[in-house]
């Protein structure tokens, strides 16, 4: 592999963790755009937004492009705290029975 495709991980973040965050950001990124086919200037609605792959695929929905992005969790959720991810979104929740 080429050094261009290679990133760089935080200090003391073990190599386990490491690896196993590329599996969530892939996971997010493909049911994105492999699966909803998801083009730019279109919604998403992200069930589950604050767990693991539910914050990726936010950022990923961005990434790709998505104008609107719909974050919900459950309430009481041990994550259901809003956490912003970046400037551009502002987390409202949508709490599910």
């Amino acid at each position: 592999m080429s050094e261009a495709g290679l990133l760089d991980v935080a200090a003391g973040v073990e190599d386990v963790t490491a690896a196993a965050l590329g599996n969530t950001g892939l996971a997010a990124w493909c049911a994105l755009s492999w699966r909803a086919g998801l083009q730019p200037g279109e919604s998403v609605l992200v069930l589950g937004a604050c767990g693991a792959l539910g914050s990726v695929a936010v950022q990923a929905a961005k990434a790709q492009g998505a104008s609107y992005v719909i974050a919900a969790d459950r309430e009481g959720s041990a994550r259901s705290k809003p956490r912003s991810r970046a400037a551009w979104w502002q987390r409202q929740h949508i709490y599910l029975d």
